[in-house]
């Protein structure tokens, strides 16, 4: 479902060695993170698949096969649950919970800059993260003029995306975006459908799904 380079990109993030997101992780914090995260018994200094050989591998490395066994486990959501919490990264880098919400925003766009290059995407849907395949997770249902709209199976919300022809056009996009605004400022009024929140990678923002159609 996600592939090895992407995998590789976000395990390079979450150890420190790029974007500054995140402080440096040494290999001996890595394995005490999956260890007591995840019930691995690892013990640094030893290779994770042999314990009889000495030697720890590229920690790069050793985080990316952790990633994959968690997808093949179907454990990965918790990962993200994890590193993405404002807690623990207020905790690792001893930063105000305002700065720590900032920052998670920002990483939960990074990652999915990432993700969406192999067709995957990280949703957020009530403090809970999924790892969909985009394809997969996202049904057709209409279009208008200047956005297509899809049914996000995993959340059974509604995404509107503006088309890939608007994405150049500053006044498209401008437009789009207002309209999001101006939902959002009038959402607590009865019958208006309450948006959720607005994707600046993909310029789409989440709904509720209406219980039936104007029509």
């Amino acid at each position: 479902m996600i592939k090895r380079k992407a995998i590789e990109k976000i395990s390079k993030i979450f150890i420190g060695d790029e974007a500054g997101y995140y402080k440096y992780k040494s290999g001996y914090v890595l394995v005490k993170f999956f260890n007591e995260n995840f019930g691995y018994n690892h013990e640094y200094g030893v290779s994770p698949e042999n314990p009889s050989i000495k030697g720890f591998p590229t920690r790069y490395v050793y985080v990316s096969d952790r990633l994959e066994e968690l997808i093949r486990l179907n454990r990965i959501n918790k990962f993200f649950k994890i590193i993405l919490n404002e807690m623990y990264i207020m905790n690792e880098l001893s930063i105000s919970e305002t700065d720590a919400l900032d920052l998670k925003k920002k990483l939960f766009q990074e990652f999915n800059r990432i993700l969406k290059i192999y067709g995957s995407e990280l949703v957020e849907f009530q403090g809970e993260y999924k790892l969909e395949n985009i394809d997969e997770n996202l049904q057709k249902i209409g279009e208008g003029g200047f956005a297509e709209v899809y049914f996000q199976k995993s959340t059974g919300l509604v995404v509107k995306k503006l088309k890939r022809n608007c994405l150049n056009n500053s006044a498209d996009k401008s437009r789009f975006k207002r309209e999001y605004e101006i939902t959002k400022s009038i959402d607590d009024i009865e019958g208006i459908i309450k948006v959720i929140d607005f994707n600046e990678n993909s310029y789409s923002y989440r709904m509720e799904k209406a219980d039936c159609t104007l029509k």
